[in-house]
Order: C-alpha cells, then sequence, then structure tokens
C-alpha cells in the first residue's frame, strides 16, 4: 500500500470517529426538538387526563346540557333569554306602584 492511500483511510476512519463522538450542530437541534415535542405531548396528555368530564361542567353549569343537535343550539339558546326577557318585562308591568306599596305599609 501507498503512504498516500494509507494516510487518506487513516484520515477518513478519523472523521468518522469524530463524527460519532462530537455531533453536529444540526443533529443536536434536531434531537432537542425531538424532546421538546415529547415534553408536549407528555403536557398535553397530562392536562387531558385531569380535565372534568362533560357531566362535571353540566353540573357546574359551564356546559349547557341539552339533547339539540350542535346545529340548533344556538337557536335553543337565543330563544330561552327571549323567553327570560319577555317574562321579566311581564312580571316587571305587574308589579305594584309605589303608592300602593305605601298604602299596604310595604314602603314608608
Amino acid at each position: 500500500m501507498s503512504s498516500s492511500s494509507t494516510s487518506s483511510q487513516e484520515e477518513n476512519r478519523k472523521v468518522e470517529h469524530d463524527d460519532r463522538e462530537t455531533p453536529s450542530p444540526n443533529r443536536v437541534e434536531i434531537r432537542m426538538s425531538e424532546i421538546e415535542k415529547e415534553q408536549a405531548k407528555d403536557a398535553i396528555g397530562k392536562q387531558l387526563a385531569s380535565r372534568s368530564t362533560k357531566e362535571d361542567l353540566q353540573r357546574n353549569h359551564i356546559l349547557k346540557s341539552t339533547e339539540l343537535a350542535p346545529s340548533l343550539q344556538a337557536t335553543a339558546l337565543h330563544l330561552e333569554k327571549e323567553m327570560v326577557q319577555n317574562d321579566l318585562a311581564r312580571k316587571l308591568g305587574e308589579r305594584s306602584s309605589k303608592s300602593e306599596l305605601e298604602r299596604r305599609h310595604i314602603l314608608i
């Protein structure tokens, strides 16, 4: 073997050896990205495992309990609000006047 081919082989081995010991910045960035993805995945998994159930949300009046199709829920909520407003207006119209309350000794 010639000395140039021997030195060339030694350089190749040295480069291969150096690559294994010192990862390139690109490889480090890729590995860090993979680690960050795994950490985010784990965090989301923990949050999903500890979230409230649908029944808990309905019990706490956060989520409406309804058997309606989702496309009809907004309309039903709007109609329900209108009914409450109409009922309140009717009851306010039926309430006693200030003079009536004074006559009945409710107001002084």
